[in-house]
């Protein structure tokens, strides 16, 4: 197969990807294409076919091939075909590989090609790191002296930076792969104690659902208790709590998500729709003075209170939102002069 042939299946494999792939395997690519430059512009011979370092000064041979091999592991992470549970796992090496071959990459940067990416890094640098951390202060506050170019000290220190800000981000995605692990364990609960409530109305022989006229009962399957009822309220709730979630989805702000926390928050609603649909129902039949009178009334109030489990889970999804915006490898908020994030 010619190369031709092989970047154009590259190609039409990397289009049916999620976007955090295509962004890791692009970026990879620059890095690679960049520190091939870098390195012949340093006077060091590169194989033009492999890409291999040929000969040049021990220190750039290092940089090169930590930068081509980071590169390497973060595209192959990207590529790999892993179950569903494994899949914020392999988002999160193939996005620290590509940070670990973006902070070498500086290392070999000759002076102008560094000064050019200057502004990307300080970007990046305020993104994750705070006003009074001394790294962001010092490259905030630096600028190149004309004649002199990028000292040694000045080129560690911006790559004593740029480490320390994608540490940070490290520790922030961190916590939100602990955040949706504890949104899909609620989520597991939840449904457990949903089907669990269902089974033991079963078992009894009666139900929870019913209204109490008086004279007769107001059922969801008639006028009298049914095995199944309980079931259908919460089937009629979870699909309330459905309708919320994909409202809730249509409007989010679209971020690069490769741990997948929209979707733990769509589970974590449609299981809580079902819940506050039977504890809502107790409620209204346990108000002094009201009655319901159909069926139809009891699944409307049932998909009503489906629906308004939105009012528990909004912190939740604030919460998520403002997590995955900060875990964000390209930045999505920076942190103001007196500290606190601000969305970009």
């Amino acid at each position: 197969m010619s190369r031709a042939q092989t970047d154009e299946t590259s190609i039409s494999h990397t289009v049916a990807k999620s976007r955090w792939r295509v962004s890791c395997e692009t970026r990879t690519d620059w890095m690679e294409c960049t520190a091939r430059i870098a390195a012949i512009k340093r006077d060091c011979t590169i194989d033009p076919e492999s890409g291999k370092w040929s000969a040049g000064p021990e220190e750039f041979r290092v940089a090169y091939n930590g930068v081509l091999l980071n590169a390497a592991q973060s595209k192959q992470a990207a590529q790999s075909r892993c179950i569903p549970w494994e899949y914020s796992g392999y988002a999160d090496i193939a996005i620290s590989r590509m940070q670990a071959a973006d902070a070498l990459l500086v290392r070999l940067l000759t002076d102008e090609m560094l000064c050019g990416e200057l502004p990307r890094i300080r970007q990046t640098v305020q993104s994750h790191l705070k006003p009074q951390d001394q790294r962001r202060k010092w490259l905030d506050s630096f600028k190149e002296q004309d004649g002199e170019g990028i000292t040694p000290v000045d080129r560690q220190r911006i790559e004593s930076a740029l480490r320390g800000a994608y540490i940070a981000n490290g520790f922030t995605r961190g916590r939100l792969r602990t955040f949706n692990n504890i949104l899909l364990v609620a989520a597991v609960i939840l449904i457990a104690l949903t089907v669990l409530l269902g089974v033991l109305n079963a078992h009894w022989g009666s139900s929870l659902a019913c209204s109490d006229l008086g004279t007769k009962l107001v059922c969801p399957l008639g006028n009298e208790p049914n095995r199944s009822d309980i079931l259908l309220i919460e089937l009629v709730g979870a699909t309330g709590a459905a309708v919320s979630a994909i409202y809730s989805l249509a409007r989010v702000q679209r971020v690069e998500d490769p741990y997948m926390v929209h979707v733990g928050q769509a589970i974590l609603k449609v299981s809580l729709g079902g819940v506050t649909a039977v504890l809502g129902l107790l409620l209204l039949f346990a108000t002094p003075g009201f009655h319901v009178t159909t069926t139809w009334e009891i699944f409307a109030f049932a998909a009503i209170f489906g629906y308004s489990q939105q009012i528990f889970t909004r912190f939740i999804d604030s919460r998520g939102d403002e997590l995955l915006k900060a875990a964000s490898p390209n930045g999505q908020e920076t942190f103001s002069a007196a500290g606190t994030r601000e969305q970009e």
